[in-house]
């Protein structure tokens, strides 16, 4: 593991570390270092096993989740970093940085409640009747039970505090406790949390959730979830857990297994296949078991740990048909059929499947600056946040033509990889209607995308940035390299 210590850098044997999953590691490294103000950064099994959508672990709950960054790690055979610094950040104007910290915490009733109250996720029963909701593999847009599953369920039933990213107000991470036995869950509502929260316990017995891995936000509540086809909010929580735990990205992972069970479903994929492990829709122990054996390439779950994508092209079949994927990243649980926003954000984020809206002047821009999505920021607030914590005295102009420049060093990229125009469309399923909404055509789409092509300032056939535009954006030496 690579150890960060103030202005040294060390290379540490990580021997003891491997095959452990990340709260083992953590609690070894803090004691190994004798600081509990180490941060570390780390993968799990999934990562060490090369699953193609490992992701990062931060804090244990705090993840980099999409485009199998883990397996890039494991790769590498890096274990871990565990960074420690001593010496105070500068800020070039503190009390700039306080007027927009005491503008977040002030205007929470107005700007920020849901998330305080909620986290993400509060609004999958409105969803549901819109008829946009992702419910087994993107077939049906709504469920009946959506309400067992939701944040507001979440809330009611299993959490038992709110958490943060360092010193924000609004604390929009759930964080779960779940037992197996009455006994411990009274004991742990006592002794961890003096009476002040409740801790849930499965009625079956089967399960315990360990809080120090917080709890499931609303995409792992829709693809560990509804679109499994699942109700069943104890397992829901147990899946989330083991994804932080082994380090698993839960957006590619539920994905992944929704195409499964739908081709097995449709009798593509057999029992044979499997040896012998059924892939159903609603059946949540069916999950935790899978879930497993996809982090340590166990049986079915070697084929499954390369994403649906690889998956489908390795069985073939007509399996293809039912993926759910751009650019080879499963997307995420969001409907374009119904949410016309995401459509340009999943057929041009560089990405893939990506539901952030990363094409935008204003989220390409926070990606590029690392400022949080959820918080309300005016531009001018964005701006003024550069400003107070770097000192540079950027325009609103620089910040459009820091985003553009971004995204088409991103286009430069992908397209050095071998990606073209024909990358840039929806997987087939999204041309089949919703019960309440209309497929997209493929010429809807193309509209979509030559758009974008002709407001990025590239070639509006291809996708190619322009001569002018490499200038304008002083990319020259980038697009060499590019080629």
């Amino acid at each position: 593991y690579l150890w960060i210590n103030e202005g040294t850098v060390e290379i540490r044997d990580a021997a003891h570390l491997w095959g452990k999953i990340t709260g083992e590691v953590e609690d070894i490294l803090l004691a190994e270092l004798g600081d509990k103000l180490v941060r570390i950064a780390q993968i799990g099994p999934a990562g060490e096993n090369l699953v193609r959508f490992a992701c990062i672990a931060n804090e244990l709950n705090e993840v980099a989740g999409r485009t199998g960054m883990g397996a890039v790690m494991g790769s590498k055979r890096l274990k871990a970093i565990a960074v420690r610094g001593k010496t105070a950040v500068k800020i070039a104007d503190q009390p700039g940085l306080m007027t927009i910290a005491k503008w977040v915490s002030g205007t929470m009733d107005e700007k920020h409640r849901a998330f305080h109250e909620f986290g993400t996720g509060a609004a999958m029963q409105g969803k549901s009747l819109e008829g946009g909701m992702p419910v087994l593999n993107y077939r049906m847009g709504a469920a009946d039970t959506i309400a067992k599953v939701d944040a507001i369920a979440v809330r009611d039933q299993v959490r038992v505090k709110m958490g943060a990213c360092y010193a924000c107000s609004v604390r929009c991470k759930k964080v779960v406790h779940i037992e197996e036995r009455e006994e411990a869950a009274r004991a742990a509502a006592e002794t961890v949390y003096k009476g002040r929260a409740r801790v849930a316990v499965d009625p079956m017995g089967r399960y315990r959730v360990d809080p120090r891995y917080g709890g499931p936000e609303y995409e792992s509540l829709a693809s560990l979830g509804v679109n499994l086809g699942l109700d069943d909010l104890v397992a829901i929580c147990k899946s989330n857990e083991m994804c932080n735990y082994l380090a698993m990205d839960t957006v590619s992972l539920g994905a992944t297994l929704a195409w499964a069970m739908e081709c097995f479903e449709k009798g593509i994929l057999t029992l044979e296949d499997t040896g012998g492990v059924p892939l159903n829709f609603h059946d949540a122990d069916g999950v935790i078991k899978v879930v497993e054996m996809i982090a340590y390439r166990q049986g079915i779950g070697d084929l499954l740990a390369e994403g649906s994508l690889r998956a489908a092209q390795r069985l073939g079949r007509g399996s293809e048909a039912f993926l759910t994927t751009v650019k080879g990243m499963e997307m995420a649980m969001h409907d374009p059929r119904h949410m016309p926003a995401m459509r340009a954000s999943y057929l041009l984020a560089p990405t893939g499947g990506d539901h952030m809206r990363q094409t935008s002047n204003r989220n390409g821009l926070r990606n590029q600056i690392g400022l949080c999505h959820f918080l309300a920021y005016e531009d001018d607030q964005s701006l003024a946040i550069l400003k107070a914590v770097t000192g540079w005295d950027i325009t609103p102009e620089e910040m459009v033509t820091t985003a553009h420049r971004g995204l088409t060093l991103a286009r430069l990229f992908n397209l050095r990889e071998g990606m073209s125009r024909a990358d840039d469309r929806l997987p087939a399923r999204f041309s089949d209607p919703l019960p309440k909404h209309a497929g997209l055509t493929r010429e809807q789409q193309d509209k979509i995308v030559t758009e974008y092509y002709v407001e990025q300032g590239w070639d509006p056939a291809t996708g190619v940035p322009t001569a002018e535009t490499i200038r304008a954006l002083e990319l020259e030496a980038d697009a060499v390299h590019a080629g």
